[in-house]
């Protein structure tokens, strides 16, 4: 496994969650901005561009961390044992998978939209990146949609 400045990504994302009392979005966002910032700025970064920009459908899912992936039992019992579910509204604890699926895939797009921009004239900066990760996290927290209409 691929260690980086703050340990192995898996690692990193247990500790968050434990720092954060298993609020799952506070351990989001922190994990993010501490992967953010290990993909973008360490020395493995070209590594990274790679592996993200070269990623397909079928790798993206060995990697995933969902009901059908056999790989992560160990990972999915922590999950288990340390998310705080009575601050999610979810049918099952099962269902944190697609949770997981949906913050992580916006984080893949959004890191590969950067690392594609590089080297182009679209200008697409690490702050932009930290923005789009942390306004994604945050409507699916809270919402989007207005309980009322009103105009802009």
């Amino acid at each position: 496994m691929l260690e980086i400045e703050g340990g192995t990504m898996v690692g990193r994302l247990q500790q968050e969650l434990i720092d954060h009392d298993g609020d799952v979005f506070a351990t989001f966002h922190a994990f993010f901005d501490w992967l953010l910032q290990a993909m973008s700025e360490n020395e493995h970064r070209d590594l990274f561009r790679n592996i993200i920009t070269e990623m397909d459908f079928r790798t993206a899912a060995h990697t995933s961390l969902g009901a059908d992936n056999k790989k992560n039992l160990h990972m999915r019992d922590f999950l288990a044992t340390h998310v705080d579910f009575a601050k999610l509204n979810l049918e099952r604890k099962s269902d944190l998978g697609v949770l997981m699926h949906i913050a992580f895939g916006n984080f893949m797009q959004t890191i590969t939209h950067y690392y594609n921009a590089i080297g182009t004239e679209r200008e697409f900066t690490t702050d932009d990146v930290k923005r789009r990760v942390h306004l994604a996290l945050d409507w699916l927290e809270n919402g989007v949609a207005r309980t009322t209409a009103s105009k802009q």
